[in-house]
């Protein structure tokens, strides 16, 4: 009798714990292929924009500090909150020279507001909505201060650049491993589409998502006995968070590359996290002191 309440036990245990799992697993899917879906878009209307025409002389909208730096100028019938809340910002290196075509290309993005605060609006989960174009030209929402990048900052060096473009054929969707933010959010995750002008790569829509927003909506509300807890991987093992493993970064834009094998110390935890690599969901086990007896499970869901 006291084997079988415990069986009784341990499974229910086991179908508790996978029923949490499969629900993060569903809800955080749904989010992602959301988030994917816009930024597809966005892509879609930055390319029908800049494939029209338009005037090739820079709108009085727009102006440039002392240091030639390009900035959008604040409404004046407008209050700042207001503002921030209807309008991008626009950043362009200032060792590149203003020409007609990058006027033109900046004046046609100006439609991409209406664009960033709908989907703003519909995914909560957004810090950041970004339009980096290879030639150094960056429009971003919500409106900020552009005084965190350094005068001569080009996008294509960036994390979320190079994920669009580099070993991507098929110009797919694709997310970003966490990186430092550069607009100083801290760490994020960016979903990324390539922006494509006459068959060439001319930049790339951006979603950013910060680690905040994952940890407070997907992960802060799970709780299980005194050392249950939740954490998400990417299909490497990769740290995407995990709550007793700190991101760490010397600069903006250094990426955060942590596996969690690799982590592992411990050689029965490391086999458990293969099996859990190996399959799409269900639960293993593993000992973490064969001396003292009893076991850990780790259920997972993909």
């Amino acid at each position: 009798v006291i084997q079988q309440d415990r069986k009784m036990s341990v499974r229910n245990i086991e179908e508790s714990l996978m029923e949490i799992v499969n629900e993060k697993a569903q809800l955080i899917s749904l989010t992602m292929s959301q988030i994917a879906d816009e930024t597809e878009n966005l892509a879609l209307w930055t390319e029908e924009y800049l494939s029209g025409s338009g005037e090739e002389e820079l709108s009085q909208e727009y102006d440039f500090t002392g240091d030639g730096i390009l900035y959008k100028k604040i409404d004046p019938y407008l209050d700042y909150d207001e503002f921030v809340e209807t309008n991008s910002s626009v950043f362009f290196p200032t060792d590149k020279e203003m020409t007609g075509q990058i006027a033109a290309m900046i004046n046609r993005t100006e439609k991409l507001d209406l664009h960033f605060r709908r989907i703003v609006d519909n995914i909560p989960y957004l810090t950041w909505a970004a339009i980096p174009m290879g030639n150094g030209f960056l429009r971003i929402y919500p409106y900020t201060e552009m005084n965190m990048f350094e005068p001569t900052h080009m996008q294509s060096d960036d994390p979320f650049y190079k994920t669009a473009t580099i070993d991507n054929p098929r110009g797919e969707t694709k997310w970003t491993k966490p990186y430092l933010d550069l607009m100083g959010s801290g760490w994020v995750m960016t979903c990324t589409h390539p922006i494509y002008v006459d068959g060439k790569i001319e930049g790339v829509a951006c979603l950013d998502v910060n680690f905040n927003t994952i940890q407070k909506d997907f992960m802060a509300d799970f709780r299980l006995g005194n050392t249950g807890f939740a954490y998400l991987l990417d299909n490497s093992g990769e740290v995407i968070y995990h709550p007793l493993v700190e991101p760490k970064a010397d600069k903006r834009g250094d990426i955060f590359l942590t596996n969690i094998l690799d982590a592992a110390l411990d050689n029965n935890y490391k086999k458990a996290l293969e099996e859990v690599f190996a399959g799409d969901n269900g639960i293993t086990r593993y000992y973490p002191d064969q001396n003292k007896g009893g076991y850990n499970l780790i259920a997972y869901a993909s």
